[in-house]
């Protein structure tokens, strides 16, 4: 489903991503593993053709992510990512902010109903996101990332809203998903002891 060979990102004299190849089949969870200046957020920037790389190649569904030095949208409609930068309206309830995803996506009325019992939405759907907890938002703003139905999702910076206990239960989630062939890929300092059958692709 993802293929990194031999990508490199540079951004003026500095190497953030170095020569990194590594392949995710379809239906895979994978973690991106590293210090916190390691290059996994530039990682996934590259992988949902946000930048470009400065070398190598990527693929995705066996197709480049970047032809005639531009992304191939088809395959960008596909990708979704969630992080603390996914944009939320404060003011809004949850169920307001999934209708405005819902009013972009393809996704028919049992897929979102199944996404909103999946993360266990339903108690909170009428509440304001300014009055959620940190937990709360960051399963708003997974089920938001898959209203879409992508083939892939990145879940960038997870310890921002998840500790360990409730990133367990979001684990178990995604790996849920996964058996449906949704291909996943989180950013973690390490891989969790939870998730060791996980691919883990290791930035230095």
């Amino acid at each position: 489903m993802l293929r990194f060979s031999s990508v490199s990102y540079r951004a003026g004299n500095e190497t953030i991503l170095d020569n990194l190849s590594f392949h995710l089949p379809r239906g895979s969870v994978c973690f991106a593993t590293g210090t916190g200046s390691s290059g996994k957020t530039t990682l996934i920037r590259l992988a949902s053709c946000q930048i470009h790389p400065s070398s190598g190649l990527i693929y995705t569904a066996g197709l480049p992510l970047f032809r005639y030095n531009g992304p191939s949208y088809g395959l960008r409609r596909k990708i979704s990512v969630a992080s603390p930068e996914s944009i939320l309206f404060e003011q809004f309830t949850v169920l307001e902010n999934l209708r405005l995803q819902l009013s972009l996506s393809v996704a028919n009325k049992e897929t979102i109903n199944a996404i909103i019992e999946l993360f266990e939405l339903k108690p909170i759907l009428n509440r304001q996101i300014a009055f959620l907890s940190a937990y709360q938002k960051g399963r708003v703003i997974i089920a938001s990332s898959l209203m879409k139905k992508p083939s892939i999702i990145f879940i960038d910076d997870v310890s921002y809203f998840f500790n360990y206990k409730n990133l367990k239960k979001l684990y178990h989630k995604i790996a849920y998903l996964s058996g449906q062939g949704l291909t996943a890929l989180f950013t973690a300092d390490k891989l969790p002891e939870f998730a060791s059958e996980s691919i883990e692709v290791h930035i230095r």
